[in-house]
């Protein structure tokens, strides 16, 4: 032993042991932090799932410790021992800290992302000092005290100290909704470029899609530019909601132009400045909050402008238009709102959503392979409907149309150029929050995010930041653990789970039971190649199929079995949610539904994968109510459309949204139709065909308006009908539209005028953001041409 290393001070196996337990658990514990605040931003839900996994973390933290320690005074003085107690330590922390030690794939610090790979070598780093750490500390120490007392007892303290200040979120809750659309209409041109109007559009600070520069409706103000409003009479005061950004198309070469310039946004209020914004050009790509909060009343005089300003603060007017605007510009109403209490006469809601879940893959509905045993159960003790109707064949404009109450004719959430929930509608969250509902939605989709609209009446909202799709188990042990803490209040949990979305990969078990003869190797994400290369190949020039020549029967049914399991995948986290909930206790003061945004074409119609088409396998989802108000072991036989389940469950629970006919599941009206559309539809050879469908009894169209015939070049084309009667074609095969020209032009009158009084109520408008093409590229609604 070297002078060095015997004046260092000696520590015993015990002190070195608890320290070194207490810095693997506040590693763990940031990492946990830093993972869930990445997800989602909410520092009250990030502590409540460290709270929730204290304990296991302390335990593995002092079994690590225990063990390396151990080692390091065994080995101590042998040759080469140092260095397997690094490589040991350093190993084990690394899998501590990245989760690998773990079952809970939401705890684990993932890969798939250059942040994920940042973080894991963030989690190498500290494991190699820590390790380097243990090896230099001499041991032999006799001292222990105070030393040995400290990390311990923040140690055994931290679990019930966390759960104590996480558990429960308060008496009350902040409330924020819109009460005046502020980017249309309305304005007054005080100034403005002669070559760039003023007016609503979309802007998108990053092309990337994260929730600081995602896209946005705005009120583009290209500098300088100065617009007045005069607010209409309200009682009560209201907030300015806006935030500044600047378009991403062309900003490196706007910093280079204008080096060391900003953006300003000037807010006045009858005449007098009140707030405003400051943006650099050459800064980070995100939306600005105004500097201070605006506060109005009824009649006020606002005014917006923005400018160009230098190094030195001097106005400077740019030779090109600047696409600069306001975000979500619109008027708030805020509020504190007491959390109701839950009782069995007032009871919470669960709202799951099995995205791409088609009613005829589950045994609820009589599939004879077991698919859905929870669902089945749900049934039994609750209400199941037999013929509900998707608005839509895809996600956004049908959960949408669940969330609202609507139809996308009537939301405006039809495509990638309307893909936005206006934030003027009314939602079925923000009417229950109303009802002091304490409200919370985690999803897998990277379609249902709160930069898209969906979380308005959500105090919560779990959504990716990366644009990615997120299966169950990155999901729900969270909203499960958010579940345990609270304490009574009355509560609605959104879940909208992806395991029966294309790329096909079930759980181990679904695969085993449903799947067990695809090959190992296969490749899930074939499903996705087929959609395209079936519209490209697997039709002749005149109209006949030919999927077999595209896709072989053996790997079609793969293909099929892998959709099977991933339903059985679905059911399983669909069971977890209710074990949860008899575990709580809250089983018999809860209201579940469950349901789907859609179906899934598996080549019944010459295609796969949804959106294409209107036919009955992608809108004919499943809906099972049960719970407080829910007739037991009811079926309805009725055609419905899912527009009726947001004012159903609202009614059930005690409110109501506005500006929407208060349907009811439960009183169907038999001579009412359904409608379905597409606007990323596939007919006759061409794509990006608007589709839209109507059932009335046992009658079914579909109508694409601007349809060709087979071989045409023309788009868009003169329009074309197909006729289906369910009661003798329940697969709808056989078009009727030939032969009963006048069923089908009776039908299609009823279809354009409803169509018609939808389009007197709303007209959505808006633009394709890259961000946008991305993610709906990534899930197969776009090909790469787009």
């Amino acid at each position: 032993m070297d002078r060095t290393e015997r004046a260092r001070p000696r520590a015993s196996a015990a002190v070195l042991g608890a320290w070194l337990a207490l810095a693997l658990a506040l590693a763990r514990a940031g990492v946990v932090l830093a993972l869930e605040l990445a997800h989602h931003g909410h520092a009250r839900l990030a502590g409540l799932r460290l709270a929730s996994v204290a304990v296991p973390t302390v335990a593995w933290a002092v079994g690590i410790a225990l063990v390396a320690v151990l080692a390091r005074a065994l080995l101590d003085g042998r040759r080469g021992a140092r260095p397997l107690v690094v490589l040991g330590l350093l190993a084990a922390s690394f899998l501590f800290f990245a989760g690998r030690l773990q079952d809970e794939r939401s705890l684990r610090i993932g890969t798939e992302t250059a942040l994920g790979w940042g973080a894991n070598l963030a989690a190498a780093g500290v494991g190699l000092v820590l390790a380097l750490g243990l090896a230099r500390v001499p041991l032999g120490g006799r001292h222990g005290g105070r030393a040995l007392v400290l990390p311990l007892a923040l140690l055994a303290l931290a679990p019930p100290v966390l759960r104590a200040t996480f558990r429960g979120l308060g008496p009350t809750m902040a409330v924020r909704a819109v009460e005046v659309d502020l980017l249309a209409g309305g304005w007054e041109v005080l100034a403005a470029r002669p070559d760039a109007a003023p007016g609503p559009g979309i802007l998108a600070p990053s092309r990337e899609y994260r929730a600081e520069g995602a896209a946005r409706p705005a009120l583009v103000l290209p500098p300088p530019a100065r617009l007045r409003r005069t607010l209409e009479p309200f009682e009560g005061r209201r907030w300015l909601a806006g935030e500044l950004g600047l378009d991403h198309a062309g900003r490196a070469e706007l910093a280079e132009r204008f080096p060391g310039h900003a953006l300003e946004l000037e807010v006045r209020v009858d005449g007098a400045r009140v707030s405003g914004a400051r943006l650099a050009l050459d800064g980070k790509p995100i939306w600005v909050r105004l500097t201070e909060p605006v506060v109005l009343r009824g009649g006020a005089v606002l005014e917006l402008a923005t400018r160009l300003v230098d190094a030195d603060g001097a106005e400077v007017v740019p030779d090109v238009a600047l696409r600069v605007g306001l975000g979500g510009l619109a008027l708030e109403r805020r509020e504190r709102l007491a959390r109701a209490q839950a009782t069995r006469e007032r009871p919470s809601l669960v709202l799951v959503v099995l995205d791409t879940l088609r009613a005829d893959r589950t045994s609820a509905y009589g599939y004879a392979r077991p698919t859905t045993p929870h669902l089945a159960a749900l049934a039994a003790r609750g209400t199941l409907f037999e013929e509900v109707h998707s608005t839509a064949s895809w996600t956004w404009p049908s959960t949408a149309s669940i969330l609202t109450g609507l139809y996308p004719g009537e939301h405006g959430v039809e495509d990638a150029a309307s893909s936005f929930l206006a934030e003027s509608l009314d939602t079925l969250p923000e009417a229950l929050q109303r009802a002091g509902f304490t409200t919370a939605a985690w999803s897998g989709s990277p379609l249902i995010v709160p930069d898209k609209g969906f979380g308005q009446g959500f105090e919560l909202f779990d959504a990716s930041r990366e644009g990615r799709l997120r299966r169950s188990d990155l999901i729900v042990p969270a909203a499960l653990e958010w579940l345990g803490s609270l304490r009574g209040e009355r509560f609605f949990l959104y879940l909208h789970l992806m395991e029966p979305h294309a790329p096909f990969v079930p759980l181990r078990e679904g695969r085993r039971l449903f799947a067990a003869d695809v090959p190992a190797d296969y490749d899930p994400t074939r499903v996705l190649a087929h959609n395209w290369d079936l519209m490209a190949k697997g039709w002749a020039s005149d109209g006949r199929r030919q999927t077999e020549a595209v896709v072989p029967p053996e790997e079609q049914r793969w293909i099929s079995d892998l959709y099977d399991g991933c339903v059985w995948s679905a059911d399983h986290w669909l069971g977890r949610v209710l074990a949860r909930l008899e575990e709580l206790g809250l089983t018999e003061e809860t209201l579940v539904a469950v349901t789907s945004d859609h179906g899934e074409e598996l080549f019944e119609h010459g295609l796969v994968t949804h959106s294409n088409t209107v036919h009955r396998e992608l809108v004919r989802v499943p809906l099972v109510l049960a719970g407080p108000g829910v007739p037991p072991g009811a079926r309805v036989a009725a055609p419905l459309s899912s527009v009726a389940l947001a004012p159903t469950l609202a009614r059930l629970l005690g409110t109501s949204l506005s500006g929407v006919e208060p349907l009811d599941l439960f009183a169907p009206d038999p001579t009412r139709p359904t409608l379905f559309s597409t606007r990323q539809g596939w007919w006759n050879g061409h794509a990006q065909q608007p589709l839209y469908g109507l059932r009335r009894g046992s009658e079914v169209l579909h109508f694409a308006p601007e349809a060709a015939p087979w071989g045409a070049s023309e788009r868009p084309g003169p329009g074309e009908v197909r006729v289906y009667d369910l009661a003798r074609d329940p697969d709808e095969q056989r078009d009727l539209a030939a032969e009963d020209p006048a069923r089908a032009r009776a039908l299609r009158a009823e279809l354009e005028r409803l169509l018609g009084a939808m389009r007197a109520r709303t007209q959505p408008s808006g633009a394709v953001d890259p961000g946008t093409l991305e993610r709906l590229r990534g899930l197969g609604y776009v090909g790469e041409e787009e």
